[in-house]
C-alpha cells in the first residue's frame, strides 16, 4: 500500500493527493502557477499507482522532495530505484533560491528495501523502520528511528543526525544495525542523542556507531 496525504495547495485553492514530489524521478511539486502542469502529472502518477503492490523509478531517486515537506509511508509494497537512492531531500529549480529545499518524513512498515537515504545540507530526512522492515543502504545526514523487529544493513560509511533505537542497544552493542565493517557517525551534540552518552558502540557484523569528531 502506498499511503498518501491530502493537502491543500493554497496558491491554486485546490486539494491534491500528495505522495511526495515524485513522478518516476522526473516531476516535482511546486506551489507556483507555472508548475500546474507538474501537479497534473503528479495526479496522473497517483492514479496509475494507487492500489498496486510494486512500483519503482528508472532514473533519479524513488522519492525526491524539494520545495516542500513530503510525508511518505510504504507498507508491504515492492519499491525500487535503479539509481540506488530511495529518498532524497534537497534543492532543485522549483521555488525561491535559498528556501526551496525539501524535508521528508519517511516510514517503512513491513518493508524490504534497498537504497540510500540522502539529505542535502540544510534539509532533512526523518526515516522510521518498523514492524520487521529491512533497509540495505547508506544514510547521509538523516535521522533514523528503528524498532527492535527491524534491521538496517549498512552498505557504506554513513552519517546520522539522530538515532532512536532503544530496542536494539544492549550495553555498547547494537544488534539491529548490521555494519558490514562500515562506520556510522551521529551528532552527539543534539538533545535527541543524549541517551547515547557520546559513546562508541559496536555494530553487528563489524563496524561502529560513533560520535562525529
Amino acid at each position: 500500500m502506498i499511503k498518501t496525504k491530502r493537502v491543500r495547495n493554497r496558491q491554486h485553492g485546490t486539494v491534491i493527493d500528495k505522495v511526495v514530489l515524485l513522478a518516476c524521478g522526473r516531476w516535482a511539486l511546486s506551489p507556483k502557477a507555472r508548475e500546474y502542469r507538474a501537479l497534473q502529472r503528479l495526479r496522473q502518477f497517483l492514479r496509475r499507482w494507487a492500489g498496486r503492490e510494486a512500483f519503482g523509478a528508472t532514473s533519479g531517486p524513488l522519492f525526491f522532495i524539494t520545495n516542500t515537506r513530503g510525508i511518505i509511508t510504504l507498507k508491504s509494497v515492492k519499491a525500487s530505484a535503479a539509481s540506488g537512492v530511495l529518498v532524497k531531500a534537497g534543492v532543485d529549480r522549483w521555488g525561491r533560491t535559498g528556501s526551496n529545499g525539501g524535508n521528508a518524513v519517511f516510514t517503512a512498515d513491513e518493508e524490504t528495501l534497498a537504497g540510500d537515504l540522502v539529505a542535502d545540507a540544510g534539509y532533512s530526512v526523518r526515516a522510521t523502520l518498523q514492524n520487521g522492515s529491512t533497509l540495505a543502504g547508506a544514510i547521509k545526514d538523516a535521522a533514523l528511528a528503528i524498532d527492535a523487529t527491524s534491521k538496517w544493513t549498512v552498505t557504506a560509511d554513513s552519517t546520522l543526525t539522530t538515532l532512536t533505537d532503544a530496542g536494539g542497544v544492549s550495553g555498547l552493542s547494537i544488534s539491529n544495525i548490521f555494519g558490514n565493517g562500515h562506520n556510522v557517525q551521529y551528532d552527539a551534540g543534539l538533545a535527541a542523542n543524549k541517551w547515547l552518552e557520546g559513546k562508541t558502540y559496536t555494530l553487528s557484523g563489524g563496524g561502529q556507531l560513533l560520535p562525529k569528531s
